[in-house]
């Protein structure tokens, strides 16, 4: 740190940690951004089911199991959704024999690792964004990818309260009986309800464009040049 000209962070959390180090250098903060010409909403088509995406790393700390759980007591319930899994990684297979011995095959579906279009068109046939990591992601892309898709989500982290500027989130306990409450109740949801979850979430997504920490990181390295 002490050898640098300029810290950049993308969240408060990060900043507060870095700068807990006691260096003398200047830190900013930086957030990640979407880019919002590939992230559009889409135009629904008729499901048989509520589907719910999850998009991440599959490991311990991204917490998809939680949503497993949730899911096995919606099925106790008899309340039907789907979920898709979109990405991969090193708890893939934990969460496959979890599935299997749940008899959650026909309502979970694990796509693997794939490209920025290929998310996009998975969101584009899902309802819903899941982001159940708690106290690990500080600035993640996936729920600022959800938003600028125009879809509600559901979180258990409430240090994500202020990405949702113009609402469309659910904040839920950050157990698996807390996101199985906050499924159900998206389940539930008429059209009217649905339609302005959704565009309160495209509001919120004017914050989250790439466009604004371009321009952020523009004018810090300008600064940096006139200091040269």
């Amino acid at each position: 740190l002490d050898n640098s000209d300029l810290v950049i962070t993308n969240s408060d959390h990060t900043k507060k940690y870095v700068n807990s180090f006691g260096s003398d250098t200047k830190t900013v903060k930086v957030p990640n951004g979407v880019d919002r010409s590939l992230f559009t909403p889409a135009k629904q088509k008729k499901k048989d089911h509520t589907v719910f995406a999850l998009t991440s790393r599959i490991s311990g700390e991204k917490r998809q199991i939680i949503v497993l759980k949730a899911l096995k007591k919606l099925k106790d319930k008899r309340k039907d959704c789907q979920v898709v899994l979109i990405g991969d990684g090193p708890e893939r297979k934990s969460c496959e024999k979890y599935i299997e011995a749940n008899g959650l095959k026909d309502r979970v579906r694990i796509t693997g690792e794939v490209s920025p279009e290929e998310v996009r068109s998975e969101l584009a046939r899902a309802d819903f964004g899941i982001l159940a990591s708690y106290r690990f992601d500080t600035d993640p892309l996936s729920l600022k990818e959800y938003l600028c898709m125009g879809m509600p989500v559901i979180y258990c982290d409430d240090n994500f309260k202020q990405m949702f500027s113009h609402g469309g989130g659910n904040l839920c306990a950050r157990s698996a009986d807390g996101f199985a409450k906050a499924i159900e109740k998206f389940i539930e949801l008429g059209d009217k309800e649905k339609k302005q979850l959704s565009e309160e979430a495209y509001r919120s997504a004017e914050y989250h464009d790439v466009s604004k920490p371009a321009k952020l990181l523009e004018e810090q390295y300008e600064s940096l040049l006139k200091l040269d």
